[in-house]
């Protein structure tokens, strides 16, 4: 990481970061099997079911993998009682299972969970009478394997702190939400 200070107002940061994995968990599926007359009369009383079946899902650690990627931010205190900052991430996953496993649900999921890029935009108020106000505005990238698209979110908090020792807080999260 690296962080510069060109200005008493002004600060820059940026980090590039790389992490590798070995033995991650993973669930190794076994062959399912119809369970015994005990099981299945259980199952059936409890279930209405006629029977039951067992799919064994041991964990086990067949998954190995690596991510990297870089953070840069920027921040600037505007004036005495406003602050601003920006924020960009970016980060790859690549994981790959064994050959051993048999975990189908390791087939490029977790790759596409994470958002490859990230932007936040945030500012901060310190108002009147004990008073104070935040936004961030973010976008968050995609995420392929899961069929998100990619969205914008608005986060936004109006703090009153009336006593040294009591703070009250209005916060309403992903504001630009249409569901």
């Amino acid at each position: 990481g690296w962080r510069w200070t060109p200005l008493s107002t002004v600060s820059l940061d940026s980090a590039v970061f790389y992490n590798f994995y070995d033995d991650v968990r993973t669930v190794e599926y076994g062959t399912p099997s119809v369970a015994d007359i005990t099981s299945a009369f259980i199952a059936n009383f409890l279930t209405g079911l006629p029977q039951a079946l067992i799919v064994p899902a041991p964990l086990d650690n067949f998954l190995d993998g690596e991510t990297y990627g870089a953070e840069l931010s920027a921040n600037w205190q505007a004036f005495d009682w406003w602050r601003l900052g920006l924020s960009y991430s970016w980060i790859k996953l690549q994981l790959a299972p064994d050959e051993a496993s048999v975990d189908f649900l390791m087939d490029g999921d977790t790759e596409g969970s994470t958002p490859e890029h990230m932007v936040h935009l945030k500012s901060q108020m310190d108002l009147p009478y004990g008073f104070e106000l935040d936004a961030t505005v973010s976008y968050i990238d995609n995420l392929a394997t899961q069929d998100v698209d990619s969205y914008m979110r608005l986060d936004a908090r109006i703090g009153w702190e009336p006593l040294e020792n009591l703070q009250l807080d209005l916060v309403g999260q992903n504001l630009l939400a249409t569901q």
